[in-house]
């Protein structure tokens, strides 16, 4: 998700054309990532609801897949968006 935070925050890039270019990276076969099906379904989507927030949505997608009963996060506005993420207050 380092490619997502790069693009996003640091060279500017809408987050359309993050989105844009990690579909066409999903589909070329000398790029790899882990969890690639996770990655595809988070992308699509962070497409149909508009979310910003594509790496925490990953992350919260690899929880539940993990079973994992919840992930306590430091980030109110993750945990308030995000099923199976709590506040760590």
């Amino acid at each position: 998700m380092e490619l997502v935070w790069s693009f996003g925050r640091t060279y500017g890039y809408p987050r359309n054309d993050v989105l844009a270019l990690l579909s066409e990276l999903l589909d070329v076969n000398d790029v790899v990532f882990e969890q690639q099906e996770l990655v595809a379904a988070a992308v699509e989507t962070a497409k149909e609801d508009g979310t910003d927030h594509l790496p925490e949505l990953l992350i919260a997608m690899c929880n539940i897949k993990a079973v994992c009963i919840r992930a306590v996060t430091l980030d109110a506005g993750a945990a308030n968006r995000n099923e199976g993420m709590e506040l760590l207050s």
